[in-house]
């Protein structure tokens, strides 16, 4: 229903509006209609409406509310129903009866109802915006295999092929455009990782659960986030804390014996501060001969795996996380009537190995955001290392140290629009092993710093 009066006593303040109306507008004679336009806003007091359209029903005759809300139309012998609109409140038809100078009061406009647009997005597609051929593959994409670690993550997707390094030790690595996994450039978080010691068995110690996302770039790739890859990169996303689903669990158990359970916890700590801590755990108690070749198909053992991460956004540009991982893994295998607990020379003619290896990691992002330009940002990302192994082959025992590092600072910028965009930065990559294979020691030190120029999404390093 409109809210429509005429003049009347309706108080000082409506009577000086109409006083207004009335100066604003001498010279015009009888047949013109004046009025004032209103809203209520919350506080209840009527406020003027400046560029309301008003006009008559079914004509081209119409005009604007000034600077006071007020507005003098004349009157036409069409109609005698006058609208009244303004953006974001509810349009009004009034029928005039005569020329007395009006009131109106628009209501604000009936809220629609809240409508959600969902889309169910693929396991696995190509960033086609891209300049690079990445493709991802989302966690629905691993939910295909019942159970899996890294390495058995990419059974399911043509892009990667994945075989077995030996058969005792049961150690997979993944191949891309036909090369090896040592010419695939590993990186966590946009970091390097599985360098060194364990680049062989690097992905038997990422849990399958604990992948948001997987980048995979075929042929060289961006050497913003290093240099070091030949036939591809490979990016892991890891679970970010999700206070939508505060705890996941997830078990597995086999016929073969093998059994997982795991675990992702999410919790804000505070307004700035939210948390997350990934746990898994896996046991291999059954590994027979099925194929009657004399040799375990698997390798029995164990794996411990945890990670704690910790985010931290301030709402005004600056970010940071810090990452906690720590994990063990030990296998046993070889020839079923091997015994562990004795050693080669007590059990001449059998064969079998073990290994452990013990690893632990610290990294962690630095990010800044510039509020007034989003598109220019300064990131600082750092990582520190130690792996250890302790592995037995028959007669042979090998043993295994390595401390590595990282850090690279990186600076973000468009040049005149943000179809130019540009990245510059450094970084240092640097890794100290200690190897000895029985009595042979070997020591060796790998480093190198990398500048970064990075052009439109097309980098060159130097």
């Amino acid at each position: 229903m409109s809210y429509l009066k005429h003049w009347g006593w309706v108080g000082l303040r409506s009577l000086m509006m109409a006083g207004l109306a009335w100066i604003a507008f001498p010279a015009l004679g009888q047949d013109t209609l004046r009025g004032v336009v209103f809203e209520e806003n919350a506080q209840g007091q009527l406020v003027p409406l400046v560029q309301a359209h008003v006009y008559w029903q079914s004509t081209s005759v119409g005009t604007v509310t000034g600077p006071l809300g007020a507005f003098a139309i004349p009157t036409v012998p069409q109609t005698k129903r006058l609208v009244v609109r303004y953006l974001g409140l509810a349009p009004d038809t009034l029928f005039i009866r005569d020329s007395k100078a009006l009131r109106v009061i628009l209501k604000p406009a009936s809220g629609l109802a809240m409508v959600e647009v969902t889309e169910e997005r693929a396991s696995s597609f190509i960033q086609r915006a891209e300049a690079l051929s990445t493709k991802i593959l989302t966690e629905a994409e691993l939910f295909k295999a019942a159970c899996c670690n890294l390495s058995e993550s990419f059974e399911t997707n043509p892009s990667v092929e994945v075989s077995y390094t030996d058969a005792a030790s049961g150690v997979k690595q993944i191949q891309l455009l036909g090369l090896s996994g040592s010419y695939v450039q590993m990186l966590r978080e946009n970091m390097p990782t599985m360098r060194g010691l364990s680049t062989h068995t690097g992905l038997s110690l990422i849990p399958g659960t604990w992948i948001d996302e997987i980048q995979l770039t075929q042929g060289p790739g961006s050497v913003v986030n290093g240099f070091e890859a030949m036939s591809g990169q490979v990016n892991l996303e890891f679970k970010k804390p999700n206070l939508e689903e505060p705890l996941v669990l997830n078990g597995y158990l086999n016929q073969m014996g093998r059994s997982e359970v795991n675990a992702v916890f999410s919790h804000q700590i505070n307004r700035h501060w939210t948390a997350a801590w990934l746990l898994h755990g896996n046991r291999m108690d059954g590994s027979p001969d099925v194929n009657k070749d004399g040799f375990l198909d698997l390798p029995t053992g164990f794996q411990a795996n945890g990670l704690a991460r910790f985010f931290y956004n301030n709402q005004q540009g600056l970010s940071a996380q810090l990452n906690l991982r720590r994990v063990r893994d030990q296998r046993q295998g070889g020839q079923p009537g091997y015994n562990h607990d004795l050693s080669p020379v007590e059990q001449p003619g059998v064969y079998g190995l073990s290994s452990r290896m013990d690893q632990g990691e610290v990294f962690g992002k630095l990010g800044y955001v510039f509020p007034a330009h989003r598109y220019r940002s300064i990131g600082l990302l750092w990582s520190v290392g130690l792996t250890d192994l302790a592995n037995r082959y028959g007669w042979r025992n090998y043993s295994g140290r390595q401390e590595s590092g990282y850090v690279q600072g990186i600076y973000q910028d468009i040049l005149g629009s943000s179809r130019n965009r540009y990245r510059v930065g450094w970084n240092f990559m640097g890794d100290r092993i200690h190897e000895q294979v029985d009595t042979l020691a070997l020591d060796w030190a790998s480093n190198s710093v990398a500048w970064i120029i990075g052009w439109n999404g097309y980098p060159v390093v130097r």
